[in-house]
């Protein structure tokens, strides 16, 4: 089970999936003082809340076209996303609403 603060949570989720092994485990989310059973829910506001600061910190543009900054990401905090995309969508099934086709192959080509 993974324990974070509300506030935290963009810096928390970068570093769990620093690490290589998480794409290996079935996570559990919860949200430190919040009693909620994650039962998909929890989980799924989780990635959603990730993704809306993710989008303000790593990514530009505007609701209808983001693309990566080009600079001021480490290729560790590339990575980290990418796990987090796709490891998200394999929990969730829910691919992030704000990020679009142009988003993705941006990615891609990156």
């Amino acid at each position: 089970m993974i324990t974070v603060r509300r506030h935290d949570i963009l810096q928390n989720l970068l570093n769990v999936f620093s690490d290589e092994s998480v794409m290996e485990q079935l996570l559990t989310f919860q949200i430190k003082d919040e009693p909620a059973i994650d039962y998909d829910g929890v989980k799924g506001e989780f990635f959603c809340n990730f993704w809306l600061h993710a989008s303000m910190e790593f990514l530009h543009g505007n609701e209808n076209s983001m693309s990566p900054r080009s600079k001021g990401m480490t290729n560790k905090q590339l990575i980290a996303i990418g796990r987090i995309l796709g490891h998200g969508f394999i929990l969730t099934g829910r691919f992030p609403l704000h990020l679009n086709e142009a988003f993705v192959e941006a990615w891609h080509l990156w």
